[in-house]
Protein backbone atom coordinates (compact mmCIF):
# COMPACT_ATOMS: atom_id res chain seq x y z
CA UNK A 1 0.00 0.00 0.00
CA UNK A 2 1.21 3.59 -0.66
CA UNK A 3 2.19 5.72 2.32
CA UNK A 4 -0.73 7.69 3.73
CA UNK A 5 -0.93 11.32 4.78
CA UNK A 6 -1.81 12.78 8.16
CA UNK A 7 -2.95 16.40 7.88
CA UNK A 8 -2.37 18.93 10.62
CA UNK A 9 -6.08 19.79 10.47
CA UNK A 10 -6.77 16.38 12.06
CA UNK A 11 -5.75 17.95 15.37
CA UNK A 12 -8.73 20.29 15.09
CA UNK A 13 -11.21 17.78 13.69
CA UNK A 14 -14.46 17.78 15.65
CA UNK A 15 -15.38 14.46 14.02
CA UNK A 16 -12.28 12.74 15.38
CA UNK A 17 -12.70 14.50 18.71
CA UNK A 18 -16.06 12.75 19.18
CA UNK A 19 -14.40 9.33 18.94
CA UNK A 20 -13.06 7.39 21.88
CA UNK A 21 -9.28 7.06 21.99
CA UNK A 22 -9.56 3.42 20.93
CA UNK A 23 -11.84 4.16 17.97
CA UNK A 24 -9.53 6.94 16.80
CA UNK A 25 -6.58 4.53 17.00
CA UNK A 26 -8.51 2.11 14.80
CA UNK A 27 -9.32 4.97 12.41
CA UNK A 28 -5.63 5.68 11.78
CA UNK A 29 -4.72 2.02 11.50
CA UNK A 30 -7.49 1.48 8.95
CA UNK A 31 -6.00 4.22 6.79
CA UNK A 32 -2.84 2.11 6.61
CA UNK A 33 -4.65 -0.96 5.25
CA UNK A 34 -7.29 0.73 3.06
CA UNK A 35 -6.81 0.47 -0.68
CA UNK A 36 -6.19 3.46 -2.93
CA UNK A 37 -9.92 4.24 -3.00
CA UNK A 38 -10.24 4.25 0.79
CA UNK A 39 -11.96 0.86 1.03
CA UNK A 40 -11.23 -1.99 3.41
CA UNK A 41 -12.51 -5.40 4.51
CA UNK A 42 -14.78 -4.54 7.46
CA UNK A 43 -15.34 -8.02 8.88
CA UNK A 44 -14.41 -7.51 12.55
CA UNK A 45 -12.05 -10.48 12.85
CA UNK A 46 -10.24 -9.41 9.70
CA UNK A 47 -10.01 -5.81 10.92
CA UNK A 48 -8.45 -7.04 14.15
CA UNK A 49 -5.92 -9.21 12.37
CA UNK A 50 -5.00 -6.57 9.78
CA UNK A 51 -4.88 -3.53 12.07
CA UNK A 52 -3.48 -5.09 15.24
CA UNK A 53 -1.19 -7.93 14.08
CA UNK A 54 0.94 -7.74 17.23
CA UNK A 55 -2.06 -7.47 19.56
CA UNK A 56 -4.41 -10.14 18.20
CA UNK A 57 -4.38 -12.08 21.45
CA UNK A 58 -4.98 -9.08 23.69
CA UNK A 59 -7.73 -7.29 21.73
CA UNK A 60 -11.24 -8.71 21.76
CA UNK A 61 -13.27 -8.90 18.56
CA UNK A 62 -16.29 -7.42 20.34
CA UNK A 63 -14.19 -4.34 21.14
CA UNK A 64 -13.31 -3.99 17.46
CA UNK A 65 -17.04 -4.17 16.69
CA UNK A 66 -17.71 -1.37 19.18
CA UNK A 67 -15.02 0.82 17.60
CA UNK A 68 -16.43 0.17 14.13
CA UNK A 69 -19.80 1.28 15.49
CA UNK A 70 -18.25 4.60 16.45
CA UNK A 71 -16.62 5.01 13.06
CA UNK A 72 -19.94 4.25 11.34
CA UNK A 73 -21.45 7.46 12.70
CA UNK A 74 -19.41 9.95 10.66
CA UNK A 75 -16.09 8.54 9.49
CA UNK A 76 -16.92 5.47 7.43
CA UNK A 77 -19.77 3.95 5.48
CA UNK A 78 -20.30 0.20 5.48
CA UNK A 79 -21.79 -1.99 2.77
CA UNK A 80 -22.23 -5.61 1.69
CA UNK A 81 -21.08 -7.17 -1.58
CA UNK A 82 -21.66 -10.90 -2.19
CA UNK A 83 -22.30 -11.48 1.50
CA UNK A 84 -19.04 -9.85 2.61
CA UNK A 85 -18.93 -6.54 4.47
CA UNK A 86 -16.64 -3.68 3.52
CA UNK A 87 -15.95 -0.17 4.73
CA UNK A 88 -15.31 3.05 2.87
CA UNK A 89 -13.78 6.24 4.30
CA UNK A 90 -16.22 9.12 3.81
CA UNK A 91 -13.64 11.84 3.04
CA UNK A 92 -10.80 9.74 1.67
CA UNK A 93 -10.29 11.73 -1.52
CA UNK A 94 -10.24 14.97 0.46
CA UNK A 95 -7.33 13.98 2.67
CA UNK A 96 -5.35 11.30 0.80
CA UNK A 97 -3.40 11.15 -2.43
CA UNK A 98 -5.02 8.89 -5.00
CA UNK A 99 -2.27 6.96 -6.75
CA UNK A 100 -4.47 5.21 -9.28
CA UNK A 101 -3.72 1.69 -8.13
CA UNK A 102 -6.21 -1.05 -8.97
CA UNK A 103 -8.96 -1.28 -6.30
CA UNK A 104 -8.41 -4.11 -3.86
CA UNK A 105 -12.02 -4.16 -2.65
CA UNK A 106 -15.36 -3.87 -4.48
CA UNK A 107 -16.97 -0.53 -5.17
CA UNK A 108 -19.71 0.60 -2.74
CA UNK A 109 -23.26 0.53 -4.13
CA UNK A 110 -24.67 3.81 -5.38
CA UNK A 111 -26.89 4.20 -2.30
CA UNK A 112 -24.13 3.41 0.21
CA UNK A 113 -24.24 6.95 1.61
CA UNK A 114 -28.00 6.80 2.01
CA UNK A 115 -28.14 3.50 3.90
CA UNK A 116 -28.71 3.52 7.66
CA UNK A 117 -25.40 3.51 9.50
CA UNK A 118 -26.44 2.87 13.06
CA UNK A 119 -24.79 0.83 15.81
CA UNK A 120 -27.51 -1.78 15.36
CA UNK A 121 -26.18 -2.50 11.87
CA UNK A 122 -22.69 -3.42 12.96
CA UNK A 123 -21.24 -5.90 12.26
CA UNK A 124 -23.91 -7.05 9.81
CA UNK A 125 -23.78 -2.82 8.42
CA UNK A 126 -24.28 -2.91 7.50
CA UNK A 127 -27.36 -3.82 5.32
CA UNK A 128 -27.40 -7.05 3.34
CA UNK A 129 -28.00 -6.86 -0.41
CA UNK A 130 -29.91 -9.75 -1.93
CA UNK A 131 -28.58 -10.88 -5.33
CA UNK A 132 -30.46 -9.26 -8.20
CA UNK A 133 -31.26 -12.69 -9.66
CA UNK A 134 -34.00 -13.09 -7.06
CA UNK A 135 -37.37 -11.56 -7.83
CA UNK A 136 -38.48 -9.13 -5.16
CA UNK A 137 -41.82 -8.02 -6.58
CA UNK A 138 -44.11 -6.78 -3.77
CA UNK A 139 -47.01 -9.06 -2.88
CA UNK A 140 -50.56 -8.05 -3.66
CA UNK A 141 -53.66 -8.40 -1.56
CA UNK A 142 -54.53 -7.46 1.99
CA UNK A 143 -56.87 -4.74 3.18
CA UNK A 144 -55.61 -1.19 2.64
CA UNK A 145 -55.84 1.53 5.28
CA UNK A 146 -56.23 4.17 2.60
CA UNK A 147 -52.56 5.18 2.68
CA UNK A 148 -51.28 2.38 0.48
CA UNK A 149 -50.53 0.10 3.43
CA UNK A 150 -52.12 -3.32 3.77
CA UNK A 151 -52.37 -6.03 6.37
CA UNK A 152 -50.35 -9.17 5.76
CA UNK A 153 -51.53 -10.62 2.40
CA UNK A 154 -53.32 -13.92 2.83
CA UNK A 155 -51.34 -16.76 1.31
CA UNK A 156 -48.28 -14.69 0.43
CA UNK A 157 -44.86 -16.27 0.92
CA UNK A 158 -41.37 -15.77 -0.55
CA UNK A 159 -40.02 -17.85 -3.41
CA UNK A 160 -37.91 -20.88 -2.52
CA UNK A 161 -34.90 -19.37 -4.33
CA UNK A 162 -34.97 -16.40 -1.99
CA UNK A 163 -35.23 -18.66 1.05
CA UNK A 164 -32.21 -20.62 -0.15
CA UNK A 165 -30.28 -17.35 -0.35
CA UNK A 166 -31.19 -16.40 3.22
CA UNK A 167 -30.11 -19.84 4.39
CA UNK A 168 -26.77 -19.31 2.63
CA UNK A 169 -26.43 -15.98 4.46
CA UNK A 170 -26.83 -17.73 7.81
CA UNK A 171 -30.52 -18.10 8.70
CA UNK A 172 -30.78 -21.72 9.86
CA UNK A 173 -34.40 -22.37 8.82
CA UNK A 174 -35.83 -19.48 6.71
CA UNK A 175 -39.32 -21.00 6.60
CA UNK A 176 -39.53 -21.12 10.40
CA UNK A 177 -38.26 -17.53 10.45
CA UNK A 178 -40.92 -16.56 7.92
CA UNK A 179 -43.66 -18.14 10.05
CA UNK A 180 -42.45 -16.05 13.00
CA UNK A 181 -42.45 -12.92 10.82
CA UNK A 182 -45.97 -13.62 9.54
CA UNK A 183 -47.40 -14.34 12.99
CA UNK A 184 -45.71 -11.25 14.43
CA UNK A 185 -47.28 -9.11 11.70
CA UNK A 186 -50.75 -10.58 12.24
CA UNK A 187 -50.59 -10.46 16.04
CA UNK A 188 -49.59 -6.78 15.99
CA UNK A 189 -51.99 -5.85 13.16
CA UNK A 190 -49.01 -4.55 11.22
CA UNK A 191 -49.59 -2.75 7.94
CA UNK A 192 -47.01 -2.18 5.21
CA UNK A 193 -46.75 -0.79 1.71
CA UNK A 194 -44.24 -3.45 0.68
CA UNK A 195 -44.32 -6.77 2.50
CA UNK A 196 -41.39 -8.15 0.50
CA UNK A 197 -39.23 -5.29 1.78
CA UNK A 198 -40.55 -5.80 5.33
CA UNK A 199 -39.59 -9.48 5.15
CA UNK A 200 -36.08 -8.66 3.89
CA UNK A 201 -35.61 -6.16 6.71
CA UNK A 202 -36.73 -8.81 9.20
CA UNK A 203 -34.10 -11.22 7.86
CA UNK A 204 -31.39 -8.56 8.07
CA UNK A 205 -32.30 -7.98 11.71
CA UNK A 206 -32.25 -11.71 12.37
CA UNK A 207 -28.72 -11.99 10.98
CA UNK A 208 -27.60 -8.88 12.84
CA UNK A 209 -28.90 -10.23 16.15
CA UNK A 210 -27.24 -13.59 15.50
CA UNK A 211 -23.89 -11.85 14.94
CA UNK A 212 -24.30 -9.63 18.00
CA UNK A 213 -25.06 -12.65 20.16
CA UNK A 214 -21.94 -14.37 18.85
CA UNK A 215 -19.91 -11.33 19.88
CA UNK A 216 -21.67 -10.87 23.23
CA UNK A 217 -23.18 -7.53 22.15
CA UNK A 218 -26.87 -8.35 21.79
CA UNK A 219 -29.02 -5.48 23.06
CA UNK A 220 -31.51 -4.98 20.26
CA UNK A 221 -35.19 -5.90 20.44
CA UNK A 222 -37.53 -6.02 17.49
Amino acid sequence: MPNRLIHEKALRSHTLARLSAEAERLFWRLTAIADDQGRFDAYPSTVKADCFPTMVDSIKTKDVVAWLVELSQECCKFYIVDGRQYGNFVKWAEYQRIYGNKPKFPQPPADCGELPQSPALIPISIPITIPTSISMAPPVGGKSNGKGKTIFPEGWKPEQAEMDQWKAHGITDPWVEFATFRDHARTNDRRCKDWSAAWRNWCRKTLRIKEERANGLYQVRR
